[in-house]
């Protein structure tokens, strides 16, 4: 990807911020959340013109856009892929999707394993998936489900997997929760354990992670048109007795 500049966004939630690559050097910034903890994309432009006004580069210098399509905050997600249409709208650029997950599985796991990955996206839920890491791919081996906490170690149980990946401890727990909560092992933590699931929590760099992975799908030729970046949202399924979980692709914009 010699004299690529990629732009990757990443609003599925509290954890939002940007990332240009290119060059061989990696600049993020970090958006922050509100008060409801939810990503704060008013300041998507200003923060993208300023990654790339620090490089000497305008809009139009972008070779490449990328998006994570969640699961996560339905506003998040929204603000987000139109920020990324309308960048990529005027010079026709391609573009990469990632799923929140994928990301925590790129970063955390380890070539040639299979790891399960648990991200809270509501209130005593989580969704949990299932990925096999490889030296330059993350492939998804069972679609993200949603599983509430009474459900975590039975969903656990299940997996094919020789480890948990969780999000950083500020990242799992409700932007509410009290500060003596949140250094407490979460219950997704507590119900690895009971499942007998070696737990990994991944590191705070996820905007570094994502810009990686972006950069390995496209050099594997992994790119689609920017209107084709759809988001996933939570939803929920009858086909899964006393379950009621599963995430689900929207089906338009």
């Amino acid at each position: 990807m010699s004299g690529a500049l990629v732009l990757a966004i990443d609003t599925a939630g509290a954890d939002s911020g940007l990332a240009l690559s290119g060059g061989g050097r990696v600049d993020v910034v970090r958006l922050g959340a509100g008060a409801n903890g939810r990503a704060r994309t008013e300041g998507l432009a200003e923060a993208t013109a300023g990654l790339l006004a620090a490089r000497g580069k305008r809009p139009s210098d972008l070779t490449l856009v990328a998006a994570v399509v969640g699961p996560g905050s339905y506003t998040g997600l929204r603000s987000g892929l139109a920020f990324l249409r309308g960048l990529a709208f005027p010079d026709s650029l391609p573009a990469v999707a990632v799923g929140a997950l994928e990301v925590l599985a790129w970063g955390a796991g380890e070539p040639g394993e299979t790891v399960a990955v648990a991200l809270a996206v509501a209130k005593d839920r989580c969704a949990i998936g299932v990925y096999r890491r490889e030296a330059n791919s993350v492939e998804e081996q069972a679609a993200p489900v949603l599983a509430p906490e009474a459900d975590y170690v039975a969903v656990l149980k299940e997996l094919e997997a020789t480890a948990l990946i969780v999000a950083p401890a500020q990242q799992r727990e409700e932007a509410s929760a009290p500060p003596a909560r949140q250094d407490e092992p979460s219950a997704i933590e507590r119900a690895a354990q009971e499942a007998g699931l070696p737990l990994r929590v991944a590191k705070a760099d996820g905007l570094e992670q994502l810009a990686s992975l972006v950069e390995a799908r496209a050099a594997a030729g992994r790119t689609v048109k920017a209107e084709e970046v759809l988001p996933i949202y939570v939803g929920q399924s009858a086909t899964l007795p006393n379950r009621g979980r599963i995430v689900v692709p929207s089906p338009h914009e």
